[in-house]
């Protein structure tokens, strides 16, 4: 069973990242975005580089040079706090939001269609294993250097 599921993994990762399910930006990137998408509009609608690590699981360093890429894109600004400048928070851009909203309706088009290949019953199913395989994952991982 152990080696079916691993397969399986396996093959669901390759599937999703050969087939780009995020299209115009790179997969950290969007991964980022996404995050910061779900809590615009709400009171405290910035993270820290530190709680987007947290939020994402990404090494600081590559996390530094996302950040990077993403602040000279448009896509995200930094905003400026007294106190402690090592983690200066950072929001969406209101003026280049619709490109993440363009990128994040493309993936919800992908899950649409397979949805509607899966089935209704199906798809609650796989949402809930989803889930419990996502906390074991990340139980398990928290003890490895993976």
């Amino acid at each position: 069973m152990e080696d079916e599921l691993l397969n399986l993994w396996i093959d669901v990762s390759t599937a999703i990242n050969n087939s780009r399910i995020v299209q115009t930006l790179p997969y950290n990137e969007a991964h980022i975005c996404n995050h910061l998408f779900r809590i615009s509009g709400q009171d405290h609608d910035t993270m820290t580089p530190t709680q987007l690590c947290n939020a994402t699981g990404m090494a600081k360093s590559l996390m530094n040079r996302t950040l990077r890429s993403l602040e000279e894109k448009g896509l995200i600004e930094r905003v400026e706090q007294s106190g402690d400048r090592r983690s200066t928070p950072v929001r969406l851009c209101e003026a280049q939001r619709h490109l993440f909203i363009e990128e994040h309706e493309h993936s919800l088009d992908v899950v649409r269609q397979m949805v509607a290949q899966m089935g209704e019953e199906n798809s609650v199913q796989v949402l809930q294993a989803l889930k419990i395989i996502r906390d074991a994952a990340a139980h398990v991982m928290k003890g490895t250097n993976v």
